[in-house]
């Protein structure tokens, strides 16, 4: 089956799943990109269309061993969460296999007046052998601070590997190739302080990883600790499942 481009369209790109050869089975297969605005102009593609669907949607993950996105199921929460003393609650995520591929630990924060404010994130891991996994766990991070009446604030540290500023094995460097400072920005958080927040944009659209070997060989993020909270725009975003 064949495509052509009819002149200038408007639409949305989506993934259609069509039949390779005549045969009926819908295992043979393969992935094509096709415009919305354009499906009018082709009748037989009604036909050998099996499936659509978007890239990404919210509530999945990619493996990117298989190149699928995937469904990601999370534990329990307790129902009763006290958050008004130093308790720590923890999240973990698993794949369709029931293997563990991330965790997250929180608790509540205070203001000044010691009034709650936001969920402030302890600890945060996942696997690297899936892609969206961190967005995912602060979407359901999100809807529980709003849930528990803290419009979806959500606040955490930055801090690149088990040392804030530097790692004192070499080996270390490999896995932490990109500042969390940075990642974190591109999930929504801002950095507490205006200059550093500026610092933070101006490197990631220097294309900066914000790691750099120091003359000893070792690696060392130049952002240090930053204390982050979640935008309100991220927030909104993370609500309305975009």
């Amino acid at each position: 089956m064949g495509l052509e481009k009819l002149g200038t369209t408007i639409g949305k790109e989506v993934i259609a799943w069509t039949r390779t050869s005549a045969s009926k089975s819908l295992l043979a297969t393969k992935p094509i990109k096709v415009n919305t605005s354009g499906l009018r102009f082709a009748p037989k593609l009604e036909d050998d269309v099996v499936q659509i669907s978007n890239s990404k949607k919210a509530g999945t993950i990619l493996n990117i061993k298989k190149s699928t996105q995937e469904p990601i199921v999370y534990s329990k929460l307790p129902d009763d969460i006290d958050l008004t003393g130093d308790n720590i609650y923890t999240l973990d995520a698993f794949n369709i296999d029931g293997e563990r591929i991330g965790s997250l630990s929180f608790k509540g924060y205070k203001n000044i007046f010691d009034k709650l404010e936001a969920l402030y994130i302890n600890f945060f891991g996942t696997s690297n052998e899936y892609k969206g996994i961190g967005t995912e766990m602060v979407r359901q991070i999100v809807s529980l601070s709003n849930k528990l009446g803290l419009k979806g604030n959500v606040r955490l540290s930055a801090c690149t590997g088990s040392i804030p500023s530097e790692f004192r094995f070499k080996g270390i460097s490999e896995k932490c190739k990109t500042s969390a400072a940075i990642k974190y920005k591109k999930m929504g958080f801002a950095a507490n302080r205006l200059s550093i927040d500026r610092r933070i944009n101006e490197k990631i659209s220097e294309g900066d990883t914000g790691i750099i070997q120091d003359p000893r060989g070792f690696s060392k993020d130049i952002f240090g600790s930053v204390a982050m909270h979640l935008s309100e725009d991220a927030i909104q975003k993370y609500l309305k499942g975009i």
